[in-house]
This record gives C-alpha cells, structure tokens and sequence, in this order.
C-alpha cells in the first residue's frame, strides 16, 4: 500500500542546530532524503533545550535553534516548507513538499512570563509539551507527583486562546489531570505527541487508560513513541516491531481508532534495532498487516487521524 506519514514529535530540529546539520541528508533519523520513501510527510519538530540550561538560557538557546531550522527550511524550500495552519499542510501536499511544524517540548523557557507564550505563537510554535522533567515552572513532570503550578494552568489557558495545542507527554499523572480539567473546561482539545501505553508498559513516562481515555473524547491524539526504554524493559525483553504494535494495539482496544497516530521520538531516543530511521517506520504498516489490520485502519494511524485533528484544532487560514 501506498503511505504517507505525519509524524507529532522529534527532536531533530535541536540536533540540526548543534551538529550543523542539513536537514536534506545528514546522519540522524530524520532527513529529506528518508522522507522521500513515502507520499507525503509532515513532522512536527520539536525544540528542545537541555536541562543543563536555566529557563532563561533555555529561552536564548530556542531563539537560535528555531532561527537555524527556519534557515533550513529556506534552504530548502523545493521540498519541504513551514506550516502554522491546517490548510498549510494541505496547500503544501498538493504541491508535493512536506510540512513542518514547529513545537517546543518543556515549558519552562517561558520562564514565568506569560507575553512569551505570544511570542511562540508569532514565530510558528503550535504544539507546547509542557514539561519534560522534574519540578518547574509549569508543574511536574513524570517523576515528580505535582500537578500544574498556578503559573502552568494560565499557560494551558492562554494556550487555548491563542491556538497551541497543550501537549501532556512526560507530565506527571497530577499534572496531566489538571491539563484535563482546563481543557473540558474549554471544550478545547489537547495531545500526548509522544507516550506509549502504561498497562503495556508500567514505565511512568506512559499514558494511562483513563488519561488516554479522556484524551480521546476530547478529539485529541495520541503519538505513538519508538523509544525503546518506553515499549519495553530493554535487559529483560528488547522491543521489537511486535512490541510497538502491542501498544498501538492496546490503545484501538480502547476506541482508539480515531485517537492514535505517531510520535517517534525521533533523534532524541533510542530505537529498536529494526527500526533505523524515519523510512523505517514504513515497516510497521506490514506488521499491523500481518495483525488483518485493514489498509484503510493503517492510513487512519499513519496521517488520516493526524490530519482530522489539525482540521479539528488549528484554524484553516491565517484569519
């Protein structure tokens, strides 16, 4: 079958920059060059900076590292553009370019000042994972057991108002149900770009039921994540290509049929050994096959759901 593949999360955009890297072809996951072994391609790159960094430095060091990827974009702009609507992405399949979207994966470069989040949204930001590890600004992250802080609940809010979608992978259980709570306030909906399934997986970085079960009925997504340390217990059983498919397995048995999609992790994991890059992933669609998956089924994941939901969240045009 013929595919195309939009993906919801990796981290490539920061490797580009620190390795000085064309995204055309290069050695990480993520390239022009792997992409071309599917239809259509859309990814959302996510802008990550170290923890290492302070949140003001975290904020200086996402200004150089979107700046640079922009510049990437540019120089390539034959095969792939930048895309902040949902009728960008239409616009650019039509055209035969992929489509990038921007996110920035840990909040806490807002540093506590809301005009920030503004200032994302001005430069293509539509997709905020709100944080990546331990106790900051925005509340607590998957090892911690604190929910949002005051400052974080404003910024799911003000996410909303502007038009970036929360995103809840490597939040805490706590902070997870308090997104959950702002956004059926809202009526809005959030994602997991990138979380696996917890009854699979005990690993607290993975989605629980109830959690992926509120996602769902709020018309948000669900990425499915390649990271091998997530699928499984890498000593005592390696994941494979099966093991990825339990989990998405797990998530249809919850009516995830217009929920799941991927979210690889893509140049910020580990992978497992079958899967060597992004045209790689090409190779599961055989392996939901071989599961009487039906061709129509394996679209949904692979980009028709990812697509419903952009139409579903972000606004068609720039109004």
């Amino acid at each position: 079958m013929k595919l195309s593949f939009f993906d919801f999360h990796s981290d490539t955009a920061s490797e580009l920059y620190h390795g000085k890297k064309s995204l055309l072809s290069n050695d990480l996951h993520v390239s022009l060059e792997n992409a071309s072994v599917y239809e259509r391609y859309a990814q959302v790159f996510a802008v990550f900076t170290s923890a290492r960094l302070s949140d003001e430095e975290g904020w200086q060091a996402f200004l150089k590292i979107s700046d640079f990827f922009r510049k990437e974009l540019a120089n390539h702009s034959d095969r792939i553009g930048s895309a902040t609507h949902a009728g960008d992405l239409d616009r650019l399949w039509r055209n035969g370019r992929c489509a990038a979207f921007l996110a920035v994966e840990d909040a806490r470069l807002l540093a506590n000042d809301q005009k920030r989040l503004s200032t994302l949204y001005d430069l293509g930001v539509r997709f905020l994972t709100l944080t990546w590890a331990g106790e900051t600004c925005i509340g607590g992250s998957w090892d911690t057991q604190s929910g949002l802080t005051d400052f974080g609940k404003q910024v799911v809010a003000d996410c909303f108002r502007y038009g970036i979608v929360p995103d809840i992978s490597h939040a805490s259980e706590e902070t997870i149900d308090d997104a959950l709570a702002l956004a059926f306030d809202a009526g809005k909906s959030i994602i997991a770009t990138h979380s696996n399934a917890h009854a699979v997986y005990g690993h607290n970085r993975n989605l629980r039921d109830r959690h992926f079960a509120s996602i769902r009925d709020l018309g948000g997504v669900v990425g499915m994540n390649m990271y091998r340390s997530h699928l499984s217990d890498h000593a005592v059983s390696p994941a494979t290509l099966e093991t990825v498919f339990s989990h998405i397995d797990h998530f249809m048995s919850l009516g995830g049929e217009n929920t799941v999609v991927f979210g690889s992790d893509f140049d910020g994991a580990t992978f497992p050994d079958a899967l060597k890059n992004l045209a790689s992933i090409a190779d599961i669609a055989e392996v939901l096959l071989r599961h009487n998956y039906p061709e129509a089924l394996i679209r949904k994941i692979f980009w028709e759901n990812a697509v419903a939901f952009l139409h579903r969240t972000l606004p068609e045009t720039n109004l």
